[in-house]
């Protein structure tokens, strides 16, 4: 790693060593930054069959957002412009790779009083026109309960969603007619891809299966509803008072297509070591730390290789070796040696496309980051188009789909698990195959170490493996995450893990900052570790170094706009702070005029 006076990450070189025969050597990539912290340009060297490759930033001179995003290669755009709500929130977003190309349009419509996702739209200039028009109807609580895409002249695709007093999923269902009142029957399913699925869960009440008294959130049944006849999945899990409660032991599926019956194994820490496989069962290992590093299933072998900070770095089965490099997965054939890269684009923390040696190809998705959409960059701009269930299943017309990437941006592995940032994930079963090394003991629905976003994949998600994340509503609640008592001043700082907003409150009066995380949860947690590191420092620029080294540790953390003002309030915190009698005062009245946009007056000590 090689950083800036910014303490900013300006070269990384990976170095693959000599014993990965076909893939050795070391891959350099480099990034410039803006006076103001911000992302300017970044550059990919040459990847297999993709020549090098410089990416670049451009923003709005008032707000200070993201507004377009060129690129060295071909034409020069990937991203032409970029509207936002009044209140920040990202609107409409145009592709294309010049200003003379056919353009693809996403839209993101919120409402007005809740800031919830109303309507997400997808157009591209030429037939069909409308590819997506997605339409979310919520109830009191803040859960989906109606997800209606309406593409004009396109087939309608409306799903209907229950659930049941912990808020998780129990029964989704697509009804032809597009009306959720009524309770689903297999006769009244239709659309573009039509499925109705159920679920229950463990309960101490013996006499009401749908009772939430003494659920740990272990899935108990999954039923396929279908007209030939109902697949009904049965999950049995240690009896009450035994270790590893979460874990299943047996898994049973019964319906049309015969019997099944799958064993289970775990290791002391609760990772699978076997489990069912396609034409063997499967046997796991783990490292250390607790990523996969092998499966076995019948003679084929599949291992994993990670780099420092737990990122998988190489992934070989009986076919060949995925390299990971940065935003481009490099795939070596072992047959042929041949190397073809596929590299991905990311624009205000979405995937919005992909290139391959064959063309450019634009992508949008679900309000979860998995992308359903493929729109290819060239002048007929065909299309494609892939449906799942809630867990990430697929459902509808096969579809062939270039990349890794699926549910909740993931990547698809050959073995039928989805790789989740630090876990591995089985859309079949709604589960991670390990334990989330997060706990909240607030919550004691995530304490369930393997269910997926606590059973509620719909209204959350869990795209790093990492404890998840809500999309709005609850569920995800709130925590301190930081507490400084500055002579005799109190200041506290808390973060919404709903909203992604951040709260600071200074003797009483709070101070709330939204658009502030893409991760609420992870950029809290690395700025509760920053500011123990920070021990040293006056109240005031201890928590202005901790939001700050928060961003550092994972960008990605942090929305463009937070990390540009605590980036503003830290390099200058001595500039803004006259008048400030208190490291608090000082501290607050420092963010407060990095966050405002500079036509804003310079607040006072009071605000």
């Amino acid at each position: 790693m090689g950083y800036n006076s910014m303490y900013q990450v300006g070269q990384e070189k990976i170095t693959i060593p000599a014993s990965v025969v076909g893939l050795a050597g070391t891959y350099t990539f480099s990034a410039t930054y803006n006076v103001d912290g911000s992302p300017n340009t970044i550059t990919d060297p040459p990847l297999g069959d993709l020549p090098t490759e410089v990416l670049s930033y451009i923003y709005d001179p008032v707000s200070g957002r993201a507004s377009k995003m060129t690129t060295s290669l071909g034409s020069i755009n990937l991203v032409t412009s970029t509207t936002y709500t009044s209140f920040g929130e990202q609107n409409i977003t145009t592709f294309a790779d010049s200003d003379t190309s056919p353009w693809v349009q996403q839209g993101l419509y919120w409402d007005p009083a809740t800031h919830r996702l109303s309507e997400a739209k997808t157009q591209q200039q030429n037939a069909p026109v409308s590819l997506a028009d997605a339409n979310y109807t919520y109830d009191d609580a803040g859960n989906v309960i109606k997800a209606s895409d309406t593409p004009q002249g396109g087939t309608t695709d409306t799903q209907c969603f229950t659930y049941d007093a912990l808020r998780r999923l129990t029964s989704a269902w697509t009804p032809a007619n597009s009306d959720c009142t009524p309770a689903p029957t297999t006769a009244a399913l239709g659309g573009a891809a039509p499925y109705w699925q159920s679920w229950t869960f463990d309960t101490t009440n013996a006499g009401d299966p749908t009772s939430v008294i003494g659920s740990t959130g272990n899935r108990v049944t999954e039923t396929n509803h279908a007209a030939a006849g109902n697949t009904v999945t049965t999950y049995t899990y240690p009896l009450p008072g035994a270790g590893q409660p979460h874990a299943p032991a047996n898994v049973a599926t019964t319906g049309p297509g015969g019997t099944a019956n799958g064993i289970y194994s775990y290791d002391r820490d609760g990772r699978t070591t076997a489990r069912p496989g396609v034409a063997a069962p499967q046997i796991l290992t783990w490292t250390p730390e607790g990523r996969l590093a092998t499966l076995a299933e019948g003679s084929n072998t599949y291992s994993y290789v990670y780099n420092a900070n737990g990122a998988r770095l190489l992934a070989t089965d009986p076919t060949g070796t995925m390299a990971y490099l940065g935003d481009t997965e490099l795939r070596l054939t072992a047959s042929t040696q041949a190397k073809t890269a596929t590299r991905y684009y990311t624009f205000n923390g979405q995937t919005i496309a992909q290139r391959t040696a064959a063309g450019l190809t634009f992508l949008t998705g679900d309000p979860h980051g998995t992308s359903t959409i493929a729109a290819a960059d060239t002048p007929a701009q065909t299309d494609t188009l892939r449906y799942q269930t809630p867990y990430g299943g697929k459902r509808g017309p096969a579809v062939t789909w270039t990349g890794t990437k699926t549910f909740v941006g993931g990547d698809q592995d050959p073995t039928g698990l989805v790789h989740e940032g630090a876990r591995e994930y089985d859309s079949a079963g709604g589960r991670f195959i390990s334990p989330d090394p997060i706990v909240d003991f607030g919550d004691p629905q995530q304490m369930n170490a393997f269910a997926y976003a606590t059973n509620n994949p719909v209204g959350a998600s869990d795209p790093t493996g990492l404890m998840y994340e809500d999309a709005g509503g609850g569920a995800g609640g709130s925590g301190t995450f930081l507490q400084v008592y500055a002579n005799g001043t109190v200041l506290t700082g808390s973060m919404n893990f709903v909203t992604g907003a951040v709260k600071l409150n200074i003797d009483g009066v709070d101070i709330i900052m939204h658009d502030v995380a893409n991760n609420p949860f992870k950029y809290a947690t690395a700025v509760d570790k920053q500011y123990g590191a920070y021990a040293g420092y006056d109240p005031s620029t201890r928590v202005l170094h901790s939001l700050r080294a928060g961003c550092e540790d994972d960008s990605k953390n942090c929305s463009t706009q937070f990390q540009l003002a605590v980036y503003r309030a830290d390099t200058a915190r001595t500039l803004a702070v006259a008048g400030a009698t208190t490291h608090a005062n000082r501290c607050f009245k420092t963010l407060a005029t990095a966050w405002r946009p500079p036509s804003w007056p310079t607040p006072s000590e009071s605000d």
